[in-house]
């Protein structure tokens, strides 16, 4: 008895176990190895047809969940502060953010990718379609950064200065969105006239947000919303001036 104990202690002891950074690498495997599918298929099926149309619908969507995260977090933050004046202002702040970052994707900058896409790309599986696929990647997350920044700043809207971490993670998630939609824009267009100055110039000024300490997260906050709404009038203005007025259309012979 003490000597099949001992074997089936000896079994035991030979067991492989694994430890948590086992699974972290497994699952960065499987990741890398589901990420890099779509590159290998589209290398192997070059200019299979694909219905374009869908390709923004379907991100479209997923970008509006996110930032519906967002506007829900600005909400539990206000709640949990019970409705107090500075945090009112900072979500009211917040919700401008929101409105922003839509504007820039879906208006804006987005709005020019995709219609670049469909003129360069047309309706063939081509590299611009994963170079679109995967600028999402960083874009979601700064969103979602973003809105745990914001809920972050609301819950703390009565401190001296917003703590650091809160800091970067909105500053950071802000930057990261930016930094995304410029490399689509640049990415589908070929040409870094399309991201350079604008949209990639409010990356640098985020970020020098983000460096800003000691400040209240009302002017944390305020800073960044300031930074976002010229980002979106300095885009409309380069829209109009983009496009061609209906008077200079009508006159063409």
């Amino acid at each position: 008895m003490d000597t099949l104990a001992h074997k089936a202690l000896e079994g035991e002891q030979a067991t492989p176990t694994f430890t948590c950074y086992d699974c972290t690498a497994a699952l960065a495997v499987v990741a890398a190895a589901e990420a890099a599918a779509p590159i290998l298929a589209t290398m192997r099926s070059a200019g299979l047809p694909l219905h374009l149309e869908h390709l923004p619908e379907r991100f479209g969507l997923l970008v509006i969940l996110v930032l519906g995260q967002s506007i829900a977090a600005i909400a539990v933050g206000v709640h949990e502060t019970d409705w107090e004046a500075v945090t009112v202002t900072i979500a009211v702040l917040g919700f401008v953010v929101a409105a922003s970052l839509w504007w820039i994707y879906f208006d804006l900058t987005g709005a020019a990718a995709t219609s670049t896409l469909t003129n360069r790309a047309g309706h063939r599986s081509t590299p611009l379609h994963d170079i679109y696929a995967y600028g999402h990647w960083p874009l979601t997350l700064g969103l979602a950064a973003t809105g745990v920044g914001l809920e972050g700043a609301i819950l703390h809207g009565d401190q001296p200065a917003l703590a650091s971490g809160i800091r970067w993670v909105l500053c950071g998630g802000v930057a990261l969105y930016l930094l995304a939609v410029t490399a689509i824009r640049v990415g589908v267009a070929g040409s870094l006239r399309k991201g350079l100055p604008w949209p990639a110039v409010a990356v640098p000024l985020t970020l020098a947000v983000g460096l800003a300490s000691r400040v209240r997260p009302l002017v944390v906050v305020a800073a960044v919303t300031v930074v976002l709404v010229s980002e979106v009038v300095v885009g409309l203005a380069k829209q109009r001036e983009d496009t061609p007025s209906t008077a200079a259309l009508e006159n063409e012979p």
